[in-house]
């Protein structure tokens, strides 16, 4: 297979050997590097690659003779949709960078002269979020057909189990629980913290689900945890920060938003999940068109909104005062729920010993050493370095056990 190829375009030569330097000195294993001295140079190049071949990011530099920057990103965008584009620029307007956001899904620009460091993140950020982007619709796809086969089961027993009301139930139960288990497992594969939020916001859902829609247990249970999938895709920073629980900014939380409604689109073509789908998608709908009648968007609104700003009970007086003046968002039945609930109640929490201690973990709570001093961090993640610190400690009586972790 071809390794994928990143395309530089700038039309001064010291700044293109500049870029091709700085990139091979870091990036030269992983990737062909093709450079072009002008766009239409660079358009002729593009054209020129065989299909097949990933082309990850596209740079260009603004100011161009001819052809300028932004003309040639969204040009390129038409065959090119998925590539992630960054602009080199010493002056652009801020027109020009909403035009190109607008019509060729721009990732980054960076102003010159630019910084290697911040050059080789970006490029680094923008590849990782390619094929990410790939893996997901490589997955959804696979679902889709997953999804057919699945369909052509139902229609083929239910024809053999029309006697029986009881054995029809059964098979399409098992068939949505699978289907379900699929997704779950495509959100527990990607990041054991999925799985610890997706477990989180069930169990919210299950607790006024009982008290209010007994009959729709299921499918709130279900929504609250599939209405996750879409965050798979998110930047990770924010995605870090939406897992454990750190402040989040209000451009960040639109775009975590964002995110969720895209759960929507990925089970969209299922049938069998008409109505989940539909409640995940009303969800951020504003006031005037939200659907009031619709039980599962008005539990996910609320409980979504809950454990994203109550992960571990700092602030809740503050939120549940929110959620209480707000009436016409979050149904004061559901948020008096909330009020008696103890984080307990939504993360659990399990104590072990440094040997029971794996890679991925996250911890409950600080760890400390003989004196109190805290060697680590409550919500910190488990990684090799960490884990050979810890053993290291231990293995001289200088570790307070048990540790606690979040399961």
């Amino acid at each position: 297979m071809s390794k994928p190829i990143i395309i530089c375009v700038d039309d001064e030569k010291i700044i293109l050997t500049s870029l091709k330097n700085e990139i091979n000195d870091t990036l030269k294993s992983m990737f062909y590097f093709e450079f072009a001295e002008s766009a239409e140079e660079a358009l002729e190049l593009i054209n020129e690659i065989k299909d097949g071949v990933d082309i990850p990011i596209i740079i260009s530099d603004y100011q161009m003779p001819g052809m300028k920057g932004d003309e040639l990103l969204i040009k390129t965008f038409k065959n090119h949709p998925n590539s992630r584009r960054i602009l080199l620029t010493g002056q652009v307007t801020k027109e020009g960078i909403i035009n190109i956001i607008n019509n060729a899904n721009l990732f980054s620009y960076i102003a010159k002269p630019w910084e290697k460091e911040n050059l080789m993140l970006t490029i680094t950020e923008a590849f990782k979020s390619y094929y990410k982007d790939k893996q997901i619709k490589a997955q959804k796809i696979k679902l889709e057909k997953l999804n057919q086969k699945l369909e052509v089961l139902v229609r083929e027993r239910t024809e053999k189990l029309k006697e029986s009301d009881l054995k029809i139930k059964t098979l399409l139960n098992e068939t949505l629980n699978g289907v379900i288990q699929t997704f779950v497992a495509l959100i527990t594969n990607a990041d054991e913290k999925f799985k610890t939020k997706s477990l989180r916001l069930e169990e919210l859902a299950r607790i006024i689900a009982s008290e209010f829609y007994p009959d729709q247990i299921w499918e709130i249970e279900t929504a609250a945890k599939l209405s996750q999938l879409g965050c798979l895709n998110l930047n990770k920073k924010i995605l870090k920060k939406y897992l454990v629980g750190e402040f989040l900014e209000e451009e960040e939380i639109n775009v975590v938003k964002l995110h969720i409604l895209q759960s929507a689109e990925i089970i969209g073509n299922i049938p069998l999940f008409n109505n989940i789908r539909s409640g995940i998608a009303n969800i951020y709908y504003n006031d005037n068109e939200f659907d009031k009648t619709n039980n599962i968007s008005k539990v996910l609104r609320v409980i979504i909104e809950y454990d994203l700003y109550n992960p571990i009970e700092k602030n809740k007086t503050e939120l549940m005062y929110t959620m209480e003046n707000s009436p016409s968002i979050f149904e004061n039945k559901y948020v008096h729920i909330l009020k008696k609930l103890k984080v307990t109640n939504s993360l659990n929490k399990t104590d072990i010993s440094v040997k029971e201690l794996q890679v991925g973990m996250q911890l409950a709570d600080d760890i400390l050493d003989a004196k109190g001093n805290i060697l680590f961090k409550h919500f910190d993640e488990i990684d090799v370095k960490t884990l050979k610190t810890i053993s290291y400690f231990s293995k001289r009586n200088n570790i307070i056990e048990p540790l606690y972790i979040y399961m």
